[in-house]
């Protein structure tokens, strides 16, 4: 990785991840992932998602009911 710049910004995008996990927010989280059809995410246990819309409905399933979705 070149330059402490870099860095510092993916230090800064994982700890707002873990922020909006932590409590919760959809618009934290939406703020640390690209808004692009490419988006990739897997939840554990959970198939692979692909598309920004079903990244963010995962998010919001999640926070709705933390106990378990798939």
């Amino acid at each position: 990785m070149k330059g402490g710049g870099d860095e510092a910004a993916i230090r800064e995008a994982n700890e707002t991840f873990y922020r909006a996990l932590s409590v919760k927010d959809l618009s934290i989280m939406e703020s640390v992932w690209a808004h692009e059809p490419g988006v990739r995410c897997i939840h554990p246990g959970w198939d692979l998602l692909e598309g920004w819309e079903m990244v963010r409905e995962s998010w919001s399933l999640i926070f709705r009911n933390p106990s378990g979705c798939s």
